[in-house]
This record gives structure tokens, C-alpha cells and sequence, in this order.
């Protein structure tokens, strides 16, 4: 389904469902499909909300959309995800020209963008940085492939790595 089909389907969902809105725009972003409504008289964000599981089940979703007010332009952004996401690779992001021109004084390889574009921070400018999540969420591959970015990018860098299990960083012994 192109976006002139999903916008359309997606009106006569919110006719049935009584929703008053209207939709201002319908642009693909990667795996998501980003709408900006317009709430007409009568409408509400709430009802929207309400209403997330049918519009993802008429839209055929592979999830319940994110659905969040941008209070300053007056509109409800709404993005549903169509596809699914695609593998980033490292090796990928340590080529692109984000990462070799770097400004960074020690750049981190944080991934990419719904967009596809490298993501990269400097860890000079973090007072903090904290990596958490569930088990199989990707915590040791963010890991991997921050310490391997500053191996790639610093010219002398000297890591202290505690790994309590000796599992996670035994690759990196010497």
C-alpha cells in the first residue's frame, strides 16, 4: 500500500471511529509511516489514544502506534511502524564519512537513525553514561561497538574494563 492508499484508508478508519481529525501530511521514514493530524471541532487527542490497537489492526501494523501531541505547530504526530527495521552493521558505521571526520575527541559508534544515518557522540561531552536493558536487548553489542570505536578513532587510548563474569571482554586481553 503507497501513502495515498494508507492516508486514505486511514481516514475512512477515523470516519468509522468517529475521530475528528484530519490528516495534514503522510511521509515514509524508513520503517515508519509518520502522519501529522489536524484535530478537527469536537476532536480529541484522548480518542486517538483510545483508539491506537484499531488503527494498527486497519493500517496492518507490526505494532501500536506512537501517538504524542507537538503542542507548538497544534498537531498529533502519529508514526506507525509498516516494516521492519533493518540490521545496522558496524563495520558500515565505522566507513561512513560521520565517523572518519568525526570532530569527536572520542567518538562512540552509537548506531543509526530511522533514517539510516550514522549516529555518533563524542564521550568527552557525557557527564554519564549508562547502557541498560534486558537480557538479549543488545547491551553488550552497544558495548563492542563503543570500545571498538574508540580503538579505531583515539590515538591513545587506555581502557580499564571490568568484566565480572570474564565473558564480555576476554576478546580484549592482551
Amino acid at each position: 500500500m503507497n501513502n495515498a492508499e494508507t492516508t486514505e484508508s486511514l481516514s475512512k478508519l477515523f470516519a468509522q471511529l468517529k475521530i475528528k481529525t484530519e490528516i495534514r501530511s503522510c511521509r515514509q521514514e524508513s520503517s515508519f509511516l509518520v502522519f501529522d493530524l489536524v484535530l478537527r471541532p469536537g476532536g480529541t487527542f484522548r480518542k486517538i489514544e483510545r483508539y491506537s490497537t484499531e488503527i494498527a489492526l486497519g493500517l496492518k501494523a507490526l505494532s501500536e502506534p506512537l501517538i504524542y501531541p507537538i503542542t507548538k505547530e497544534g498537531i498529533v504526530r502519529m508514526e506507525v511502524m509498516v516494516s521492519e527495521q533493518g540490521v545496522v552493521h558496524f563495520s558500515s558505521l565505522a566507513a561512513s564519512d560521520a565517523f572518519l571526520h568525526s570532530r569527536a575527541k572520542l567518538p562512540l559508534v552509537l548506531g543509526a537513525c530511522r533514517l539510516g544515518l550514522p549516529v555518533i557522540a563524542d564521550l568527552t561531552e557525557m557527564p554519564h553514561l549508562l547502557i541498560g536493558g534486558t537480557t538479549g536487548s543488545g547491551k553488550s553489542v552497544m558495548l563492542h561497538s563503543i570500545i571498538n570505536g574508540l580503538l579505531m578513532k583515539g590515538d591513545s587510548v587506555n581502557l580499564a574494563l571490568i568484566d565480572p563474569k570474564r565473558v564480555e571482554f576476554s576478546c580484549y586481553d592482551e
